[in-house]
């Protein structure tokens, strides 16, 4: 065997090809399984609503060590199952610690450290991946979430302990946010190494798919069905493709179209600001795609509880494990308040301008000016009623010269308008203003700046049937 000295790791690589990422500390597969000891699951609290399984099935959300809980899982698959979870976790997602070298707080409190790194960082993370992928069902996947730092590492060791003929993909989590550093490229990925456990994983295409549209690509050509139905369509080979305007076509794997949480982003709200959290468009891209209703979504590193919100959301069974007490009560907080929404509540972002339906028509038309006049008059602080608009005109007539009709566009606050003796009337036919009011020769189009939308919050679910459980020592009782 041929080895590569990386940093203080090796890469051993076997006449054969096959290869190994080589550094201390590194266990068996056998020891892992045989020495790591279980956990006693201690339910701690329960709470019953009306989404229930037909069966006996609670989700679970346990607090302790994850590794412990691993093997409890896995002991009991090897037994009776009483956890009901034997061929049945289709879909485990993890988003672990990146080996920052940081401390991650909420609320001032310590959520978790991120100091492990090296080679204690890898085994750590290898450990864990080998009774992920015992406890998986045979058609089930696992995506980890991680970044730059040991990325180019995990993907050797996923491939040593899921086969390099079951990778996938590698998902390209792309977002903008965040600061440009002024010595290298901006850092604005983060990578998902998606792996079957056998040779078919639960894959739903239909679940994520993009709608191809009426955009063309390549040589193309536009055609009509005897439907009236417009699709597109291309010759390769001796083969025609054809894509009708609504093909769902599946993802890339770059994922440009789900933005990163801002700070004050709505969505953290539900879960205490909790740091590194995710945003749920993510993690419901995955859900749907890699697991069905009533399938076991396992997060072994729960955190904000952004995998167990949208499991829920989507009629799946879930299982989340954290160490930290901040995390579970956020998690708590959070699934008891879920909405049935995913992701963050629209929020109307328009500015005052966006918010007038013909302001460009404003801009460009003859008027000889515009007035847009809005804070004091949204607040009450100024009105617009008749004395106002026959004194305009008056200013306006005395200072321009000629005896010409003379336009001007006036722009106000929705339902702003307190004129009782004028005449207003609608201009239906002109390209900027709805309305008029004509004082001698002086005639003002008005437009209104539309309320911004209110997005009301969707009616709450009823309360979530899940159990807290606390990981304790088997030997406790």
């Amino acid at each position: 065997m041929v080895f590569l000295m990386i940093n203080d790791m090796l890469i051993g690589i076997a006449a054969n090809g096959e290869y190994e990422l080589v550094y201390s500390g590194k266990l068996s597969k056998e020891n892992i399984i045989n020495t790591t000891p279980p956990a006693l699951l201690k339910k701690i609290e329960e709470f019953h609503g009306e989404n229930t399984f037909d069966d006996s099935w609670a989700n679970m959300l346990i607090h302790g060590d994850n590794l412990s809980v691993l093997k409890t899982i896995y002991d009991d698959q090897q037994n009776r199952d009483r956890l009901m979870t034997k061929n049945r976790i289709t879909l485990i997602y993890i988003d672990p610690p990146f080996a920052t070298k940081k401390e991650f707080k909420q609320q001032n409190q310590k959520a978790y450290k991120d100091t492990m790194t090296g080679a204690a960082f890898l085994e750590f993370l290898r450990i864990r991946l080998i009774l992920l992928k015992e406890i998986l069902a045979d058609n089930g996947s696992i995506y980890l979430h991680i970044d730059w730092r040991f990325g180019h590492y995990i993907k050797i060791i996923m491939d040593e302990v899921f086969g390099p003929e079951n990778f996938l993909n590698e998902c390209i989590w792309y977002y903008s946010s965040g600061g440009r550093p002024e010595t290298y490229y901006a850092r604005k990925h983060a990578a998902l190494y998606f792996y079957k456990k056998g040779k078919k994983a639960v894959f739903h295409q239909h679940e994520i798919g993009l709608p191809w549209g009426r955009q063309k690509r390549n040589n193309m050509k536009r055609n009509v069905d005897p439907d009236g139905r417009v699709y597109w369509s291309i010759n390769s080979g001796n083969k025609e493709y054809t894509y009708y305007e609504d093909t769902r076509l599946t993802p890339d794997d770059v994922w440009d179209d789900i933005s990163h949480l801002q700070q004050k982003d709505p969505e953290r709200g539900s879960s205490g600001h909790y740091p590194t959290q995710k945003p749920e468009k993510l993690l419901e891209r995955i859900i749907r795609a890699s697991s069905g209703k009533g399938d076991i979504v396992l997060d072994a590193f729960a955190g904000s509880g952004t995998t167990l919100a949208v499991a829920e959301k989507l009629k799946r069974r879930w299982i989340g494990i954290d160490t930290g007490e901040p995390a579970i009560a956020a998690i708590r907080k959070r699934l008891l308040s879920l909405s049935t929404t995913i992701g963050t509540l629209k929020r109307d972002t328009r500015t005052d301008f966006e918010r007038v339906d013909d302001f460009k028509a404003h801009s460009q038309s003859t008027s000889r000016g515009l007035f847009f006049i809005y804070e004091k008059v949204r607040k009450g602080d100024f009105i617009l009623n008749d004395e106002f608009f026959i004194e305009l005109a008056h200013f306006i007539d005395r200072h321009l010269k000629g005896d010409n009709e003379e336009t001007f566009s006036l722009i106000y606050p929705e339902g702003k308008l307190k004129v009782k003796n004028l005449s207003v009337r609608p201009e239906a036919d002109l390209k900027a203003g709805e309305k008029s009011i004509a004082i001698g020769r002086i005639k003002f189009l008005l437009s209104e700046i539309r309320k911004k939308q209110e997005y009301t919050k969707p009616h709450d679910l009823y309360a979530k049937t899940f159990s807290i459980y606390r990981a304790m020592p088997a030997d406790k009782k």
